[in-house]
């Protein structure tokens, strides 16, 4: 079952840093990036698990070794990055992360987040690989997703059919009824003309870094895409956008969730050269 999803364009808001009082252990969490081994260097190609993640399917961490000579590197990269693994169509890695104590910021509004990392992939492989973060409301002691963002995603023709990583970084206001977000790292599989087992999609330097604004600072604006629907309470739903209407161009946005009842909203980016987005949304059974 699909119904449509509602677009509407809007501005992501942005201003400058300022020190604020928040909540005990607040300070913690802000100018400093959150994810645990976000750039590879803990652990090994050699362990099935990666320290600091939760993993689900075939994710590996790679060496670059004979790989230096690719294309784009990450300038500040170290001696391992993430790969999307064999024999797995979807691999995935996640990390939590409890914003209590920066509840106070978020609901006036007052907190800023900055999602970025390196993404790249094998020559023509058409595999690809998104950082996102996903926000999820409280309600009676049970955590709802809400909304979502993500980076990343590119194609083998944004690489030029180059091996190597492209550079992605996004920044927007947290939502107001955050409680927890959880950082997920996608990989997938697409059949493509290498006929190569598992993912070629590579990913390294990955960051998520929460700031104070004030919300009277000056402002610049961002054009987005802002997606909107209606949920029904307990049903799963996937998101998914093209960028022409094909039945072999839709590809999913983030990750199935779970609906609470409210209005499900995620911002889309949209470059001066996007001549069209749809998107279309899944009932799941």
């Amino acid at each position: 079952m699909r119904s449509t999803a509602f677009i509407t364009l809007t501005g992501l808001l942005a201003s400058s840093v300022y020190t604020a009082a928040a909540e005990p252990g607040a300070q913690g969490l802000l100018g400093r990036n959150l994810l645990s081994n976000g750039n590879a260097e803990a652990g090994s190609p050699a362990q099935i698990a990666i320290p600091g993640w939760k993993k689900e399917g075939a994710v590996q961490i790679a060496a670059y070794g004979d790989y230096l000579n690719w294309a784009d590197l990450p300038p500040d990269h170290g001696q391992q990055f993430f790969w999307g693994g064999r024999y797995a169509e979807h691999s995935s890695l996640e990390q939590w992360f409890d914003l209590g104590p920066l509840s106070a910021l978020i609901k006036e509004g007052k907190l800023r987040y900055t999602l970025s990392g390196w993404f790249g992939g094998f020559e023509a492989a058409t595999d690809t690989v998104a950082l996102g973060v996903t926000f999820y409301m409280t309600i009676d002691g049970n955590d709802h997703s809400f909304g979502f963002e993500y980076i990343g995603r590119f194609s083998n023709l944004d690489r030029n059919n180059l091996s190597g990583f492209l550079a992605d970084q996004r920044t927007g206001i947290m939502p107001k009824a955050t409680s927890k977000v959880r950082v997920w790292l996608n990989f997938r599989h697409e059949y493509d003309s290498l006929v190569r087992p598992g993912s070629d999609a590579f990913a390294d330097n990955l960051s998520l870094v929460l700031s104070a604004f004030r919300a009277d600072a000056p402002l610049s604006i961002h054009r987005a895409i802002e997606v909107r629907f209606q949920t029904e309470r307990g049903q799963r739903y996937q998101l998914q956008a093209a960028n022409a209407i094909s039945e072999d161009a839709w590809f999913d946005v983030g990750q199935p969730f779970v609906g609470t009842g409210e209005v499900y909203n995620c911002f889309e980016g949209v470059g001066d050269g996007d001549a069209a987005r749809f998107f279309r949304l899944l009932h799941l059974p």
